[in-house]
């Protein structure tokens, strides 16, 4: 009796042994799949705040962007301005005034 008791017992130990067995080779081969998973995380994360420091700084840029075609209008003003005075008081326009102006004029047109 106590034998088949302790067969018994041998059996059901080696039933469980073999299910915590099984459980840890589940849980072993289920990691890579796990730690892909965190890793394309991580990167789609990263990847979002790329795009948003992209599109920040693209924004940075339109401003600029603005800021220098008001900067190049205003010389042109000057320019033209300086221009017409030397003209209403009879001076001698200097020829680096005229290279600017044309200068300024090609940049602009290009644009």
């Amino acid at each position: 009796m106590i034998q088949t008791i302790q067969s018994i017992l041998t059996l059901i130990l080696s039933g469980a042994n073999l299910c915590v067995l099984g459980y840890a080779l589940f849980k072993f081969t289920k990691k890579p799949h796990d730690t892909l998973d965190q890793r394309v995380t991580a990167l789609e994360v990263e990847v979002k705040n790329i795009k948003e420091s992209l599109n920040h700084g693209q924004d940075k840029f339109r401003k600029h962007d603005e800021s220098i075609k008001v900067l190049l209008h205003s010389t042109l003003a000057l320019i033209e301005f300086e221009i017409q005075y030397c003209l209403i008081e009879h001076k001698e326009m200097s020829d680096s005034l005229k290279k600017a102006k044309e200068d300024l004029h090609n940049f602009l047109s290009e644009k």
